[in-house]
């Protein structure tokens, strides 16, 4: 008995061992979403392409919410055997598609509903809900096989805090301050506020930007961005009373309506109606022809990094007809195998809130062109009015490699405002304190290609 033991004892091991080994080969599913499925052969049983009825979906809709849930009515359709569900901040459901939203729910809810709903209520602390913020339910239709199929959605927002009192920040008239290039906003909060935060942008700016950024740092609600971004503001230690306080913020761009949105929280950190101050900074420039003087400078060697290269010195002038002005230098080969797309890129407002992109003040300025080359300086200025002059360009030829040494560092000049040596490069500026982030392109320092 005992050998037949150890025998068949042998075998199980055997199978066991055998049944680990698994071959190279996998089978790999690619969904619309991205989302991959692999597999190894020696596991697939079977593989069919069954044929359904229609696409099974369960449109869920809101019912009501309070301060404690939020009851929904979901209706299978015929083709629905079970649904998931999931809830989700409105700004991270909206940058899902219906494909990935399906992908999305079914891979991170285990659990299965079988049955509609017709007062179906979800605590609002179960998903981690904060007053005053959109959310969108989700659900995910089922077939006979699991296959997650349709989508739908339902939209809503929780019931603002009760609030701490009545938080409150006033301006203060006699501390703002409008310029050209800045702005200086004054404030004074009340007894009730525990924290405020200000945050300033073009008109119409923020908003935009809130549902591109809101995803990425994972802010639920747009006060959670004030306050993320802003200038933040709290009693120090051992301060028991508000004293005025004045932010400033600078780099804005001359005769542009500015939104600064001022958003205060109580005691229990829940934020109070977010509050909107509209400024227009100074106008710069006249309403005439915006346009910008080119003017060659020092064609010498200078250090590009550690290594000794010719640099063009090129001085661009706007006239004091323009507000902001933009300017670019090509090789000549490139600029004349599109001049009216160089021509046009010049002269053109940014996609999006970047920083470098405009110009204010003449400036000075090295371009890395090799001796003997022809290129080609383009720049285009706008007046106070928006409205874009004509493009000025400037074609020349660098001269030969006869140029004294690297002259010594370069110091600003006050005829010309300033001098600046600048790589091209695409990167992101980390937001200023109180601003949002801004993209930064520096087309000076090395012609474009």
């Amino acid at each position: 008995m005992k050998k037949v033991y150890i025998t068949l004892l042998s075998a199980l091991f055997a199978g066991s061992a055998f049944a680990q080994t698994l071959s190279n080969d996998r089978m790999v599913i690619f969904d619309a979403a991205g989302n991959t499925y692999p597999f190894a052969v020696d596991r697939i049983q079977q593989i069919t392409f069954p044929t359904v009825d229609g696409e099974a979906s369960a449109a869920i809709t809101v019912k009501g919410i309070d301060r404690d849930s939020v009851t929904f009515v979901v209706t299978r359709n015929d083709f629905c055997m079970n649904f998931k569900l999931d809830i989700l901040p409105t700004t991270t459901a909206d940058m899902l598609s219906d494909a990935a939203a399906a992908a999305y729910v079914d891979k991170n809810n285990k659990t299965v509903y079988s049955m509609d709903f017709t007062n179906g209520k979800v605590e609002l602390a179960s998903f981690g809900a904060t007053p005053l913020t959109d959310y969108t339910a989700i659900t995910v239709g089922l077939d006979q096989y699991g296959t997650p199929c349709g989508v739908s959605r339902a939209n809503f927002q929780t019931l603002p805090a009760v609030l701490v009192g009545d938080p409150k920040v006033e301006t203060v008239a006699d501390s703002t301050v409008i310029g050209q290039r800045e702005f200086s906003i004054g404030t004074l909060a009340n007894a009730d506020v525990k924290g405020y935060a200000l945050l300033a942008g073009e008109k119409g700016s923020i908003q935009k930007q809130y549902k591109q950024f809101a995803p990425m740092f994972g802010y639920k609600n747009f006060g959670e961005m004030v306050k993320g971004w802003g200038f933040s503001h709290t009693l120090e230690e051992g301060q028991t009373t508000w004293k005025p306080v004045k932010d400033t913020w600078t780099s804005m761009d001359p005769g542009t309506e500015y939104e600064v949105f001022v958003q205060a929280w109580d005691a229990n950190d829940n934020f109070a109606p977010c509050d909107t101050i509209t400024i227009t900074t100074q106008t710069k420039g006249g309403q005439g022809a915006a346009s910008v003087d080119i003017a060659l400078g020092d064609y010498r060697l200078t250090d590009w990094e550690g290594e000794q290269k010719y640099s063009q010195f090129i001085t661009f002038t706007p006239n004091d007809q323009s507000s902001v002005y933009r300017f670019s230098v090509y090789k000549a080969e490139q600029y004349d195998a599109d001049p009216e797309g160089a021509n046009s890129y010049v002269a053109q407002d940014p996609p999006m809130p970047m920083s470098h992109w405009f110009f204010y003040e003449p400036i000075t300025t090295d371009f890395q062109i090799d001796p003997n080359t022809e290129a080609v300086a383009v720049a285009a200025a706008k007046n106070a009015n928006g409205e874009w002059g004509t493009v000025c360009v400037k074609r020349f030829t660098t001269p030969s490699a006869t140029a004294p040494a690297a002259a010594p560092a370069m110091k600003a000049n006050a005829k010309t405002g300033f001098v600046a040596r600048q790589r091209h490069n695409f990167t992101v500026t980390m937001p200023q304190a109180g601003r949002l982030p801004k993209f930064g392109k520096v087309s000076t320092g090395v012609i474009m290609k």
